[in-house]
């Protein structure tokens, strides 16, 4: 059978595979690209999140003064389109099974897609530095919910959630 892939690139998943191999343990750090296979485009290439949206709507000031930019990203949320479609891709999988094998001591991840936990990582050993999209955190008190949860007692209204109320929850 012959090997599909350029030569250069043969060597090194055979010099990854190889230090991974001598490693006690491995730590590995995800961004967007390790996901786009999974159908979720990263932020700036053609067609990204940010040919969407506008990225200053994704700073928190922006989130906490501004209601037109909370209706957005709550109108996001409802569609929930590409994050609750997608599915893991064969690195979600190799890095699950980094962790099978007791390789693997933790991901550090910059995605939001849960990719990671739905290929078979423990959450406990994987740490977002942007959150999930599983979850949402009142600014109040702190308390995590499931985004389902505040997705049910929304959905069909016109009203988006409180910036902080807990209560509301």
């Amino acid at each position: 059978m012959t090997n599909c892939l350029p030569n250069d690139l043969n060597d090194k998943i055979r010099r990854t595979a190889e230090l991974i191999a001598k490693a006690g343990r491995v730590v590995v750090f995800t961004g967007a690209g390790v996901s786009t296979e999974s159908g979720i485009p990263d932020f700036r290439s053609p067609g990204g999140l940010w040919s969407k949206f506008d990225p200053d709507d994704f700073t928190i000031e922006r989130f906490l003064y501004s209601p037109e930019t909370r209706k957005k990203q709550w109108n996001f949320f409802l569609d929930g389109g590409i994050f609750a479609q997608a599915q893991p891709n064969a690195a979600h999988k190799a890095i699950a099974w980094l962790e099978a094998i007791g390789k693997l001591t933790c991901v550090i991840t910059q995605n939001i897609d849960n990719l990671h936990q739905k290929a078979g990582n423990s959450p406990a050993k994987v740490y977002e530095l942007h959150g999930n999209m599983k979850w949402l955190k009142c600014l109040d008190c702190f308390e995590r919910y499931p985004l389902e949860d505040i997705l049910a007692q929304f959905r069909g209204s016109e009203e988006v959630p409180p910036v902080g109320a807990a209560r509301a929850f």
